[in-house]
């Protein structure tokens, strides 16, 4: 049996997307996960003054993005999981991105494979984007999302 296309999954539903979703199809063929792909199905439509989300999650290998430890916290070591265990993912996901804190909704699903996972479907939804505070406070993520309500 083969196995199914990215496509398969996502193409009924991008119809559906609301302005501040955003889908990526990320192409996992390498054990390398810098040579991981990551490709913009549908961007967001969510605007920042602070910086344009859809130009910094344009179409690169991980390697070429150009924030590593964004990279690596918040995305590649949750990839991992999804694909080792091929089960799919919800979360809220809490990180800075130039540091600059961030927080969305994401839901991962990993290619369902008797083999190793040849994509992962990513869909976020933005919730909240902060600049770092303008006093020298210490607030981690959490208070400056509450912060922001």
């Amino acid at each position: 049996m083969d196995a199914a296309r990215p496509e398969a999954v996502y193409n009924d539903i991008l119809g559906h997307l609301s302005i501040r979703m955003r889908l990526t199809l990320f192409t996992v063929t390498s054990d390398n996960p810098k040579k991981w792909h990551m490709k913009a199905i549908r961007h967001s439509g969510f605007t920042s003054r602070i910086f344009n989300i859809n130009r910094i999650f344009a179409d690169c290998y991980v390697e070429d993005f150009k924030d590593q430890k964004y990279m690596e916290d918040a995305v590649i070591r949750r990839l991992r999981h999804v694909m080792e265990w091929q089960q799919s993912s919800m979360e809220l996901v809490k990180t800075r991105l130039f540091g600059v804190n961030l927080g969305y909704d994401r839901i991962l699903i990993p290619q369902k494979n008797t083999a190793r996972p040849q994509w992962v479907i990513s869909s976020s939804y933005a919730q909240f984007l902060l600049s770092p505070p303008q006093q020298h406070e210490k607030l981690d993520v959490a208070d400056e999302a509450i912060f922001q309500l």
